[in-house]
């Protein structure tokens, strides 16, 4: 899936309150302005009119999308056989909500969208004024233009959705399009179109880095967004309705919300917001800039927003004691906003598996930190990432645990004054550090050189020997400070 990677992490509770779906990041975002780039927009304020940058708008205002084929003439299935699979595809999410809604015998109380649904989606195919294009190339293209792993993909220039002349993947969707409709007619192919509707990847490696942070849920289980399964689902159901709440501006069930489609889910929404999701958004303005935007929801309307500057200035450590008072919660109990000791406000935001957490003092981002834990059925690990100010130097620490082993990157400065230390640990134990590049073995609680460096001159030696005296102190004292912190996580 060919998507741009923002310059950040983010880190997360494993709380499990909701259905897997998500809506894209930029989703409730204007379109960009002419010579930006999507990554580079991100930070723009919101618009009155969510979905400005995707097809549902266009859809709920009564309008057809226009579809242009292009190098689709010499494909088996050309002409008005595939522009009727086209059809169809689009329509399965439309006609798939329908069928959730009545399956769950709701339909009294999606009165108001199941005549659309039940209409479907329509289309015209032009050579010219296109909404969207459906290019086909050759599968070895599509390992270029999308990735080694993708079957098919959708680009946000465009928008374009690039599809395999050959594929290797015969298994059509859910039997939706007959035996007859072949490769092209794949759960891949819906994928990609859920995509230019508004809805975001569901993959482990992707979904927190292109879903809205408030439009979202947080369960993991199959839909059509994270292949897990061939056939769309209750889960895909539930966003293809919370899509049409955002674009409307509607507020479904009041202040009690909705109740997700899935039999068994105990998720409900409020204008496209899960329970327990927001209400604080944050984004990078623009990816070098060091500037971050705080973005505050309120039943799914964005109400305020705040840009924050990350300064190389001293700040917070996250190696030292800082108690702060809770001031907002979420409706699961979860802190969002808090004050510390001094005076700083606490922003807290969870996306899936991941929590992010600014300390700040005025406009200013004292300590920058997230926090990325496994959700449940996926594999354990839990990472932390924080950037800050000491000693008047940037730093970072980084640490990652996966079962019984663990190690930790703290870096401090640059150039010649830097610091840098790389522990690894096994069952909570230091076993082996890297101090500057210095490769070292912990033998006994000692501290013993792997290698010895080249002979180099009687005066340089005894220089060195006297910069790791005056050193040795502040080596020690981190040391202590890393392992200590390290125990406690």
């Amino acid at each position: 899936r060919k998507l741009p990677v923002i310059g950040y992490l983010l880190f997360v509770a494993g709380a499990v309150f909701a259905a897997p779906w998500g809506a894209m990041a930029d989703y409730d975002l204007p379109t960009p302005p002419a010579g930006h780039n999507r990554a580079e927009s991100l930070g723009m304020p919101v618009s009155a009119t969510p979905g400005e940058r995707y097809l549902l708008r266009k859809v709920l205002s009564g309008q057809s999308i226009k579809v242009l084929l292009e190098d689709a003439d010499d494909l088996p299935e050309a002409g008005e056989s595939f522009q009727e699979k086209i059809q169809e595809a689009y329509n399965s999410w439309f006609f798939n909500a329908a069928k959730a809604i009545r399956k769950a015998g709701r339909t009294q109380e999606f009165a108001d969208i199941l005549p659309l649904l039940d209409r479907g989606i329509p289309m015209e195919f032009v050579e010219d004024g296109e909404d969207i294009t459906f290019e086909f190339v050759d599968r070895k293209e599509i390992v270029r233009l999308c990735s080694k792993e993708a079957r098919a993909c959708y680009v946000f220039d465009g928008p374009k959705i690039y599809v395999p002349k050959n594929p290797v993947d015969k298994n059509t969707i859910g039997g939706l399009f007959g035996r007859t409709s072949g490769s092209l007619m794949s759960a891949n192919l819906v994928h990609e179109i859920g995509h230019s509707l508004g809805l975001s990847d569901q993959y482990v490696i992707v979904r927190d880095v292109n879903t809205h942070s408030i439009y979202h849920g947080q369960d993991v289980s199959n839909n059509i967004m994270n292949s897990r399964t061939r056939s769309l689902s209750c889960d895909d159901a539930d966003g293809v309705v919370n899509l049409i709440d955002i674009t409307q501006g509607t507020q479904r069930g009041g202040r009690t919300g909705w109740r997700s489609l899935c039999k068994k889910s105990k998720a409900y929404y409020i204008g496209g917001v899960a329970l327990g999701n927001g209400p604080y958004v944050f984004m990078p303005k623009l990816v070098e800039s060091g500037a971050w935007v705080v973005r505050k929801y309120q039943d799914g309307q964005a109400v305020w927003e705040k840009e924050f500057v990350q300064e190389n200035r001293e700040g917070l450590s996250p190696l030292d004691a800082f108690s702060e008072t809770p001031l907002e919660r979420d409706p699961v109990g979860r802190t969002v906003l808090a004050r510390g000791p001094r005076g700083e406000e606490v922003y807290y935001s969870y996306l899936y598996g991941r929590t992010y957490r600014f300390v700040t003092a005025g406009r200013k981002i004292l300590l920058l930190e997230w926090l990325e834990k496994n959700l449940p059925g996926e594999r354990s690990f839990e990472r932390l990432l924080s950037e800050f100010a000491l000693n008047g130097k940037t730093a970072s620490l980084r640490s990652e645990r996966n079962g019984s082993r663990g190690y930790l990157v703290y870096k401090e400065g640059s150039g010649d004054d830097s610091i840098s230390i790389q522990m690894e640990f096994k069952k909570g134990k230091a076993v082996h550090v890297v101090w500057n590049g210095e490769d070292e073995r912990l033998i006994s609680g000692v501290a013993v050189p792997s290698a010895v460096g080249a002979v180099v001159g009687m005066s340089e030696q005894i220089q060195k020997r006297a910069e790791k005296r005056l050193n040795q102190t502040r080596r020690e004292q981190l040391e202590r400070l890393l392992k200590a912190w390290y125990s406690r996580r």
